[in-house]
């Protein structure tokens, strides 16, 4: 079965989105696939030819089986566990971005605080100079 260029074009877009969130560069994967980087963007632009065993070279760089890089979608995210998550059903924040909120938070009250400390200081240094 002949494949369409619509969906080498589709693939290439999805083995791009995940090189890019996995923060892999084109040269870096050309590279395990001793491809020109140019030869490789080809793949990724759906230009080339993209044989089953290409794919499955470029799963074991990106670390997902065919079947995820297929069913790929852009509004997913990726996981730590190479596992996709919809972001449009993801409410819950994670453990993580809680924890970084809540730094966000005291860095911001502390320097709000240094800010208010400085301001009398300042104050009190224009006083004097009175």
């Amino acid at each position: 079965m002949k494949m369409k260029q619509t969906d080498k074009i589709q693939i290439g877009r999805k083995i791009k989105k995940i090189r890019e969130l996995k923060n892999y560069s084109q040269e870096f994967v050309a590279e395990k696939l001793q491809l020109s980087t140019r030869g490789y963007s080809k793949v990724e632009s759906g230009e080339t030819k993209l044989t089953i065993q290409r794919l499955l070279e470029i799963s074991k760089i990106l670390e997902l089986p065919i079947n995820k890089i297929l069913e790929f979608e852009s509004k997913s995210i990726l996981q730590n566990n190479n596992q996709f998550e919809d972001i449009e059903t993801r409410n819950q924040p994670s453990r993580t971005e809680i924890e970084l909120i809540t730094q966000y938070k005291e860095s911001v009250a502390h320097l709000k605080s240094e800010i208010l400390f400085l301001r009398a200081q300042l104050s009190s240094q224009k006083k004097g100079l009175k």
